[in-house]
Protein backbone atom coordinates (compact mmCIF):
# COMPACT_ATOMS: atom_id res chain seq x y z
CA UNK A 1 0.00 0.00 0.00
CA UNK A 2 1.68 3.33 -1.06
CA UNK A 3 1.71 5.93 1.76
CA UNK A 4 2.01 8.93 -1.14
CA UNK A 5 -0.32 9.89 -3.75
CA UNK A 6 1.57 9.84 -6.79
CA UNK A 7 3.33 13.07 -8.54
CA UNK A 8 1.82 11.73 -11.57
CA UNK A 9 -2.00 11.89 -10.01
CA UNK A 10 -1.69 15.49 -8.46
CA UNK A 11 -2.96 17.60 -11.40
CA UNK A 12 -5.89 15.47 -11.34
CA UNK A 13 -6.65 16.04 -7.68
CA UNK A 14 -6.42 19.85 -8.24
CA UNK A 15 -8.56 20.06 -11.14
CA UNK A 16 -11.29 18.39 -9.23
CA UNK A 17 -10.45 19.90 -5.58
CA UNK A 18 -10.40 23.44 -7.61
CA UNK A 19 -13.76 22.47 -9.76
CA UNK A 20 -15.35 21.67 -5.94
CA UNK A 21 -14.19 25.32 -4.94
CA UNK A 22 -15.90 26.65 -7.73
CA UNK A 23 -18.81 24.85 -7.14
CA UNK A 24 -18.57 26.01 -3.71
CA UNK A 25 -18.36 29.60 -4.81
CA UNK A 26 -21.08 29.37 -7.17
CA UNK A 27 -23.46 28.40 -4.15
CA UNK A 28 -22.31 31.07 -2.55
CA UNK A 29 -22.77 33.94 -4.71
CA UNK A 30 -26.61 32.03 -5.29
CA UNK A 31 -27.16 32.19 -1.76
CA UNK A 32 -25.99 35.55 -1.14
CA UNK A 33 -28.07 37.03 -4.14
CA UNK A 34 -30.95 35.06 -2.43
CA UNK A 35 -30.38 36.66 1.12
CA UNK A 36 -29.61 34.06 2.86
CA UNK A 37 -26.03 35.96 3.92
CA UNK A 38 -24.71 33.37 6.64
CA UNK A 39 -25.21 30.48 4.51
CA UNK A 40 -23.33 32.17 1.84
CA UNK A 41 -20.49 32.56 4.35
CA UNK A 42 -20.20 29.26 5.03
CA UNK A 43 -20.32 28.02 1.73
CA UNK A 44 -17.40 30.66 1.24
CA UNK A 45 -15.81 28.94 4.22
CA UNK A 46 -16.08 25.45 2.69
CA UNK A 47 -14.51 27.22 -0.47
CA UNK A 48 -11.69 28.57 1.66
CA UNK A 49 -10.83 25.04 3.06
CA UNK A 50 -10.98 23.55 -0.21
CA UNK A 51 -7.93 25.84 -1.69
CA UNK A 52 -5.83 24.93 1.11
CA UNK A 53 -6.26 21.19 -0.10
CA UNK A 54 -5.13 22.83 -3.64
CA UNK A 55 -2.73 24.37 -2.52
CA UNK A 56 -1.25 21.47 -0.92
CA UNK A 57 -1.60 19.73 -4.12
CA UNK A 58 -0.19 22.53 -6.22
CA UNK A 59 3.49 22.63 -3.83
CA UNK A 60 3.82 19.07 -3.98
CA UNK A 61 3.51 19.24 -7.99
CA UNK A 62 5.63 22.20 -8.32
CA UNK A 63 8.11 20.57 -6.53
CA UNK A 64 8.27 17.51 -8.78
CA UNK A 65 6.99 15.34 -5.23
CA UNK A 66 4.56 12.44 -4.28
CA UNK A 67 2.64 13.70 -1.56
CA UNK A 68 2.56 11.99 1.74
CA UNK A 69 -0.99 10.57 3.02
CA UNK A 70 -0.26 11.61 6.10
CA UNK A 71 0.44 15.06 5.00
CA UNK A 72 -3.33 15.16 2.42
CA UNK A 73 -4.90 13.74 5.70
CA UNK A 74 -4.20 16.65 7.47
CA UNK A 75 -6.34 18.62 5.21
CA UNK A 76 -8.63 16.02 4.19
CA UNK A 77 -11.03 13.64 5.78
CA UNK A 78 -11.07 14.25 9.45
CA UNK A 79 -8.53 16.81 9.28
CA UNK A 80 -9.30 19.89 11.18
CA UNK A 81 -11.54 22.55 9.95
CA UNK A 82 -9.40 24.98 11.96
CA UNK A 83 -6.26 23.75 10.16
CA UNK A 84 -7.89 24.12 6.41
CA UNK A 85 -8.63 27.87 7.18
CA UNK A 86 -6.02 28.52 9.40
CA UNK A 87 -3.89 27.03 6.55
CA UNK A 88 -6.03 28.81 4.24
CA UNK A 89 -5.78 32.37 5.87
CA UNK A 90 -2.03 31.92 6.30
CA UNK A 91 -1.16 32.25 2.78
CA UNK A 92 -3.71 35.06 2.23
CA UNK A 93 -2.35 37.10 4.74
CA UNK A 94 1.17 36.51 5.48
CA UNK A 95 1.86 35.53 1.57
CA UNK A 96 0.54 38.88 0.64
CA UNK A 97 2.21 42.13 1.55
CA UNK A 98 -0.56 44.47 0.99
CA UNK A 99 -2.51 42.38 3.69
CA UNK A 100 0.09 41.69 6.05
CA UNK A 101 1.07 45.23 6.31
CA UNK A 102 -2.83 45.37 7.79
CA UNK A 103 -1.98 43.47 10.48
CA UNK A 104 -0.63 45.55 13.63
CA UNK A 105 2.49 45.07 14.77
CA UNK A 106 2.00 44.39 17.81
CA UNK A 107 -0.07 41.29 17.16
CA UNK A 108 1.38 37.93 16.22
CA UNK A 109 0.36 36.85 13.01
CA UNK A 110 -0.15 33.78 14.92
CA UNK A 111 -2.40 34.84 17.16
CA UNK A 112 -4.37 36.10 14.31
CA UNK A 113 -4.20 33.49 11.93
CA UNK A 114 -5.85 31.64 15.47
CA UNK A 115 -8.18 33.66 16.20
CA UNK A 116 -10.14 33.98 12.21
CA UNK A 117 -9.75 30.45 11.80
CA UNK A 118 -11.73 29.63 14.93
CA UNK A 119 -14.29 31.85 14.16
CA UNK A 120 -14.39 31.26 10.55
CA UNK A 121 -13.84 27.40 10.84
CA UNK A 122 -15.87 26.72 13.99
CA UNK A 123 -17.38 29.41 15.41
CA UNK A 124 -19.47 30.81 12.34
CA UNK A 125 -20.25 27.20 10.78
CA UNK A 126 -21.60 26.11 14.18
CA UNK A 127 -23.37 29.20 14.98
CA UNK A 128 -25.13 29.39 11.75
CA UNK A 129 -26.44 26.04 11.64
CA UNK A 130 -27.35 25.43 14.54
CA UNK A 131 -29.44 27.18 17.09
CA UNK A 132 -28.00 26.53 20.97
CA UNK A 133 -28.39 27.05 24.22
CA UNK A 134 -25.94 29.44 26.27
CA UNK A 135 -26.74 28.18 30.05
CA UNK A 136 -24.38 30.86 31.13
CA UNK A 137 -26.47 33.61 29.79
CA UNK A 138 -29.75 32.02 29.72
CA UNK A 139 -30.10 33.15 26.15
CA UNK A 140 -30.45 31.27 22.44
CA UNK A 141 -27.55 31.86 20.08
CA UNK A 142 -28.50 31.50 16.64
CA UNK A 143 -26.28 33.92 14.18
CA UNK A 144 -29.19 34.39 11.89
CA UNK A 145 -31.31 35.80 15.15
CA UNK A 146 -28.34 38.12 16.09
CA UNK A 147 -27.15 40.01 13.57
CA UNK A 148 -28.85 42.19 11.69
CA UNK A 149 -29.63 41.46 7.58
CA UNK A 150 -26.80 44.33 6.73
CA UNK A 151 -24.17 42.48 9.29
CA UNK A 152 -25.34 39.39 7.88
CA UNK A 153 -24.71 41.11 4.42
CA UNK A 154 -21.26 42.57 5.00
CA UNK A 155 -19.89 39.25 6.61
CA UNK A 156 -21.23 37.15 3.39
CA UNK A 157 -19.82 39.97 1.09
CA UNK A 158 -16.30 39.86 2.78
CA UNK A 159 -16.29 35.81 2.77
CA UNK A 160 -17.22 36.31 -0.84
CA UNK A 161 -13.99 38.10 -2.14
CA UNK A 162 -12.56 34.37 -1.97
CA UNK A 163 -14.00 34.15 -5.90
CA UNK A 164 -10.96 36.72 -6.38
CA UNK A 165 -7.96 34.03 -4.83
CA UNK A 166 -9.97 31.40 -6.52
CA UNK A 167 -9.32 32.61 -10.02
CA UNK A 168 -5.99 33.28 -9.16
CA UNK A 169 -5.51 29.31 -8.32
CA UNK A 170 -7.32 28.09 -11.58
CA UNK A 171 -5.27 30.75 -14.08
CA UNK A 172 -2.62 28.81 -12.20
CA UNK A 173 -3.53 25.38 -12.27
CA UNK A 174 -4.69 26.03 -16.03
CA UNK A 175 -1.10 27.12 -16.98
CA UNK A 176 0.31 23.39 -15.23
CA UNK A 177 -2.35 21.45 -16.80
CA UNK A 178 -1.60 23.03 -20.14
CA UNK A 179 2.17 22.18 -19.61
Amino acid sequence: MSQCIPHKDLLKGIEITLRNVGTLIDSADLLHGHQRYLHSAIFSNLACEEMAKAQLLIDYHEKGKDLPIAEWKKLSRGGSHKKKIREYLSRILLEDPDERAKIPATISPDVILDLLADYYGVSLKGRVFYVNWIENSHTWQWLPAIYSETEQAKISASLLNVRKKYEKYMAHAKKLLDS
